[in-house]
């Protein structure tokens, strides 16, 4: 049954993939967007889950399909906090909205403190069918960087310096340009 159920999944995925309609750019205030994001997702919380927000600087805006955002957002937080309930009790992510100094653009960052990615693991996870887990499709991180994609915003993940965890950063396009 489980066999069964990952099968389902994958091809499910594969489905979404194919069927994936046109994304429909909007203008978004990304504070805002993210509060309430943050303030939804946290009502299907488990007691022993937490998502924490931390926003930087006032007005960060970008143009992206809000429904993408979400399904790329919920893929990355629920990512993290599995991780980081198999090295602590309390799960934890944290998002942290800024804008990136170096290029001016707005960024949201998705953390956890879970075991983070293995060196030799770390140009697999955006590969269709890559998994580490016996239930996991492979197809969640591949899917999300798509959406990013198609929306002009970048996926990548980045190793966290002193710490184990993950961090996994959408930098996204100028409003201007993604209109474009």
């Amino acid at each position: 049954q489980d066999h069964s159920r990952r099968m389902n999944l994958v091809i499910e995925n594969v489905l979404q993939l194919s069927r994936r309609r046109q994304a429909e750019p909007q203008l978004l205030d990304l504070k805002y967007w993210l509060h309430r994001f943050a303030s939804e997702f946290r009502g299907g919380l488990a007691p022993n889950q937490t998502l924490h927000l931390e926003t930087i600087g006032s007005s960060l805006q970008t143009r992206m399909d809000p429904n993408q955002l979400i399904q790329v957002l919920t893929n990355l937080v629920q990512n993290g906090l599995r991780y980081s309930g198999q090295t602590h009790a309390q799960a934890q992510v944290w998002l942290r909205l800024f804008r990136d100094t170096a290029s001016d653009l707005p960024v949201v960052e998705v953390i956890d403190d879970g075991p983070g990615v293995p060196v030799e693991q770390e140009q697999l996870v955006f590969e269709p069918f890559f998994t580490t887990e016996n239930k996991g499709t492979g197809l969640g991180l591949y899917i999300s960087r798509e959406l990013c994609e198609s929306n002009r915003a970048w996926l990548d993940y980045r190793k966290r310096d002193e710490q184990s965890g993950s961090c996994f950063r959408i930098t996204f396009a100028h409003p201007r340009k993604s209109a474009e």
